[in-house]
């Protein structure tokens, strides 16, 4: 996603399950530029700052599956890779994002203005 979610209380998006599930809802319902073709793009990596790195691998852990269904973690979410970095944290501790493997779509693309040379 482009912008960040956090647990800024006006937005209520803490890193939890709920989150992650309305989150990746958006992504996939995010439209192409004709505003109607659906692209169900399908996230793989739960980007966090370090502040919220053990939070990420407690949600995506595989190894434990609890007694109460409430509080199960689905599948979906438990196959995101959790990738931490620091320089977020900067920004803000509790800030996370959500991002698509470059094999499914076009993540990021490296470009120069015409005319400049990169450095």
């Amino acid at each position: 996603m482009r912008t960040p979610l956090s647990a800024d209380p006006e937005t209520g998006t803490a890193l939890a399950v709920d989150a992650v599930g309305a989150a990746r809802a958006a992504m996939a319902l995010q439209t192409g530029f004709d505003k109607k073709t659906v692209l169900n793009i399908r996230p793989a990596f739960l980007i966090v700052p370090a502040a919220l790195e053990l939070k990420a691998e407690q949600l995506v852990a595989q190894n434990l599956v609890p007694a109460d269904s409430t509080k199960v973690v689905p599948q979906s979410i438990r196959t995101l890779s959790p990738i931490s970095e620091p320089r977020l944290d900067a920004a803000s501790p509790t800030a996370w994002y959500l991002a698509a493997s470059p094999n499914q779509i076009d993540t990021i693309e490296y470009a120069y203005l015409e005319g400049q040379q990169g450095a």
